[in-house]
């Protein structure tokens, strides 16, 4: 399904979970490159960003965590952009694209919209991304410190499974995140050396990721010494037990 909105001078084509008619259609619309084009078809490509004469093309995998069940999923986004263009391909819902889109259409009077152009968007779209990525933080603070407090109680099979839990995210947080930075630290370094300003948007995306990136590794290193703790208590738990499964059976 294709939708057209409008911000300012630009048009913004969202194309929500495209059959192949739609991505041929957006092929022979606007010349976009065959492979970028088969990259849409799948999503589970790795991000990246290609830079053509007419337009670029970047794939983003976003980390979401699902309020439902607390679990962290990929969603990928694909997005074309020129001076006047710009097309977002994805499967499922991406709240960020309308949340920008009536933002704008809020901040006209303050903003001129004539002075948006395609790249400006995606920057808006992507800082957008990634601000939604910080509310995991205070999440996790919360998961951590919860498994802290019940460490010593006797239920430790739950305290095993929140630990591995929390473990598998955050790997898959950091992953995406380092798989990320590369994407906007070319950009940056593209537009510096065509000298344009929009070079300093990428560096503002760029420090944010590097900000939850060390987040997440201070995060992962508390788990592991959580893990490590719990292994310890368990091994001495069983020990326990042992000696006095060991007693009972010297006494009978």
């Amino acid at each position: 399904m294709i939708k057209t909105y409008r911000v300012g001078r630009i048009r913004w084509l969202d194309v929500q979970s495209p059959d192949e008619k739609e991505l041929t259609f957006l092929q022979k619309k606007f010349k976009f490159h065959p492979l970028d084009i088969e990259d849409c078809h799948s999503t589970y490509q790795r991000p990246k960003v290609e830079i053509h004469d007419k337009y670029r093309f970047a794939v983003l995998q976003i980390p979401v965590c699902q309020r439902t069940c607390f679990r962290v999923n990929m969603t990928e986004l694909d997005v074309f952009w020129s001076d006047k263009l710009i097309v977002t391909v994805h499967y499922g819902d991406v709240p960020s694209i309308l949340d920008i889109i009536e933002s704008l259409k809020i901040a006209k009077n303050r903003r001129k919209l004539g002075t948006i152009n395609g790249k400006r968007l995606f920057f808006e779209l992507s800082n957008d991304l990634v601000l939604k990525i910080y509310p995991m933080l205070a999440h996790y603070r919360g998961v951590i410190d919860s498994i802290d407090k019940e460490m010593f109680q006797p239920n430790s099979r739950k305290i095993v499974e929140d630990i591995n839990a929390v473990r598998r995210d955050l790997i898959l947080s950091q992953t995406n995140i380092r798989q990320l930075m590369p994407i906007f630290s070319q950009l940056e370094e593209f537009n510096k050396k065509a000298g344009d300003p929009i070079a300093e948007y990428w560096g503002e995306v760029l420090d944010k990721l590097n900000n939850l990136r060390d987040e997440f590794e201070d995060f992962q290193e508390i788990v592991e010494g959580l893990n490590s703790s719990l292994e310890s208590l368990l091994n001495h738990r069983t020990s326990d037990i042992m000696k006095m499964l060991t007693i009972i059976n010297v006494i009978v």
